[in-house]
């Protein structure tokens, strides 16, 4: 984490050798297998990566996707990798590839689709000065919910736990509720376009032939222990 707020372009003191190796980008991922003969293409959020280390990929196709439509949301990053396979099914191209298929959710703001949104009884909150409607889809409260952190952890005021659109500073089980079921709304949606990557991949025959790595960075609280974001070394983040 510490590293990323040190390479070149973050602010004045970055590239500091004893900071950033200056050979740093070329022993990244996109390096590393596109030295290796691989063509390597990149799709994710824009924002808190390094430049130098993106440009290695050979395809680039980047934006912040949060909405709630396939234009905006998750749908857009799993176009980018369709259209990357379609591309190299057209061209016949054999040579080994390597992809990074990131997402923009389900980072905040969560703007679920409205189908999935009402699978979970949540709907996209925007008004502060008021508590979205009541749903019995709603996830229930995890069972370590509480209505505040029962004690000063440090941090009361980072952004994650005043300014999260749709929860604020609020802790209640109606705003906590419909942000889980959004949350899952955006989790549901990565699932499915991870799933349309799988069918095209298995329609090439490249499944079988291909290894697949699935990960995260951090989970979220989310009303767990009367918090909201992921700046606590609780088990759920």
């Amino acid at each position: 984490g510490r590293t990323v707020w040190h390479l070149p372009g973050k602010n004045p003191n970055a590239g500091n050798p004893a900071m950033v190796p200056v050979d740093l980008a070329e022993n990244t991922m996109g390096a590393i297998f596109t030295r290796a003969g691989y063509a390597t293409m990149r799709t994710c959020k824009k924002g808190n990566s390094y430049a130098a280390a993106n440009a290695k990929f050979t395809v680039r196709r980047e934006s912040s996707k949060r909405g709630g439509t396939d234009e905006t949301g998750s749908a857009w990053h799993g176009e980018q990798v369709l259209n990357y396979l379609d591309e190299r099914q057209a061209n016949k191209d054999s040579k080994p590839f390597m992809i990074y298929y990131g997402f923009s959710h389900p980072h905040d703001p969560r703007n679920g689709k409205v189908d999935l949104l009402a699978k979970y009884g949540a709907v996209n909150h925007t008004d502060k000065n008021s508590l979205p409607a009541a749903n019995p889809k709603q996830p229930v409260m995890p069972v370590n919910y509480l209505d505040a952190h029962p004690f000063h952890h440090g941090h009361p005021g980072l952004r994650d736990e005043v300014n999260v659109s749709g929860v604020w500073e609020r802790r209640d089980e109606r705003t906590i509720g419909n942000e889980l079921g959004r949350e899952f709304a955006c989790s549901e949606n990565i699932d499915i376009q991870v799933g349309r990557v799988l069918k095209k991949l298995e329609e090439m025959g490249e499944l079988e032939n291909t290894y697949i790595f699935y990960t995260a960075d951090h989970g979220i609280a989310i009303g767990r222990h009367g918090l909201q974001g992921k700046q606590n070394l609780y088990e759920h983040t």
